[in-house]
């Protein structure tokens, strides 16, 4: 009996040696593991705040400093723990393929007194939690995700080269982007020698490159979607001098908000400035030039400019002024009834590129037919077209020489993404 009480003794030490060790477990280790999560909270939050400061000031002292103060809000400060904040440049497939931005990564090692863990010989608990945030810089996103061709009509074809005539089409730069439909005459009519294409909501026909079409998900809402790409007006209430053919040797034409009307008056000139539209000749030969120049139209609705012989744009966008029409070199706002068809239908610009000069900067036309008549320089139109329907008509040679910077680009703000 002696012996068997001696063995229950023993039974009952190592018992109460497990006992301490599950409450040591259960104690020690729930304390070892809130503290993690509150470490982990504070690495996250540490990480945002560093990006969000890189993303205000770009500076990385100022970035660390903010990442120190949101570990010491949360109670892990020097001594009782280490907090350790690195930035690094993202890689460069990260923000949109830009790689402008910059990576933080926030370490912080803590520990954790124990109660009953003593007992088994552990006194303390060890931790170590990483976050990592991305802050991508602020840049500049080419109009319509820089196609250098767009049709905005979202019940048939948006884009027709001119399936009954001798059109050829070359576009550099960018693709075509159709609301709905997009067609051409046969593979060799639009051709797209850096390898773009033609993407469509709806159905493509006749082209020689991989068009991807049906696609639903892009389609812009008409008119709600197509508005919201037209900036607000201008204030246009100056009024220009117009006597003889040069409007540089004119007074008050730089003015914001000058009316000016094109008439068949010879070549026209145009220092910078915004010039509101009043009315067009349909069949002007002039040639307008221009630096730094917007044309805004003012009554959309009626408004119809078709160039013929060798007249046309010869102007680049315009780069100062309110930030909102830079970009820009011709507005044509929405029209209560947008134009189904170029030959009697309003709003209508017949373009022209014929002569040596450039046309440079976004033409942005929601509602209106635009019709694409050729050019004798081989890339002298720079310009992103966008309206309700584009087309071409006759047996010209059309080249367009898309390039983003010399057209509309919308500034988006930075952005912060909290990778782990």
């Amino acid at each position: 009996m002696k012996k068997e009480r001696g063995q229950a003794l023993i039974l009952i030490a190592l018992g109460l040696i497990v006992l301490v060790g599950f409450t040591a477990l259960a104690i020690d280790g729930g304390n070892a593991l809130a503290d993690r999560r509150t470490a982990q909270n504070a690495a996250d939050n540490a990480a945002l705040a560093a990006a969000y400061s890189l993303a205000a000031s770009n500076s990385q002292a100022q970035a660390e400093t903010a990442a120190l103060n949101i570990a010491t809000t949360n109670g892990y400060t020097e001594g009782s723990s280490i907090v350790e904040v690195a930035v690094a440049d993202v890689p460069a497939s990260a923000c949109n393929n830009t790689g402008l931005g910059k990576d933080v990564t926030v370490t912080i090692s803590s520990t954790v007194d124990t109660v009953f863990a003593p007992v088994v010989g552990i006194d303390e608990v060890g931790n170590t939690v990483v976050a990592v945030a991305r802050a991508c810089e602020s840049r500049n996103v080419p109009l319509l995700d820089g196609n250098a061709i767009v049709g905005l009509n979202p019940n048939g074809y948006s884009f027709d080269s001119g399936s009954s005539n001798s059109v050829d089409w070359t576009i550099y730069g960018g693709g075509i982007f159709a609301n709905d439909d997009a067609k051409t005459k046969n593979s060799t009519t639009v051709m797209f020698p850096e390898g773009h294409c033609v993407t469509a909501v709806g159905a493509t026909s006749g082209f020689g490159c991989t068009t991807s079409q049906n696609q639903s998900s892009l389609s812009i809402s008409y008119p709600a979607g197509a508005a919201a790409l037209v900036p607000t007006a201008p204030a246009c209430t100056g009024t220009a001098v117009k006597s003889g053919d040069n409007y540089s040797e004119q007074p008050g034409y730089e003015s914001l908000g000058s009316k000016v009307a094109f008439e068949k008056m010879g070549d026209m000139y145009f220092a910078p400035g915004i010039y509101c539209i009043t009315d067009a000749d349909k069949s002007s030969k002039v040639n307008i030039y221009g630096d730094d120049v917007l044309f805004w139209v003012m009554n959309p609705n009626t408004f119809e400019m078709k160039f013929a012989g060798g007249g046309g744009f010869f102007t680049t966008k315009r780069v100062s002024g309110p930030e909102r029409f830079n970009g820009f070199m011709l507005i044509i706002p929405m029209s209560t009834n947008p134009c189904t068809n170029f030959s009697n239908g309003k709003p209508s610009l017949e373009l022209r590129g014929n002569g040596d000069g450039d046309l440079t900067g976004t033409i942005l036309a929601p509602s209106t037919c635009i019709d694409y008549r050729g050019n004798a320089n081989t890339k002298a139109v720079k310009s992103q077209i966008v309206g309700y329907i584009v087309s071409s008509n006759g047996n010209a040679s059309l080249v367009v020489n898309y390039n983003a910077d010399d057209n509309r680009q919308d500034p988006k703000p930075p952005s912060i993404e909290l990778l782990e």
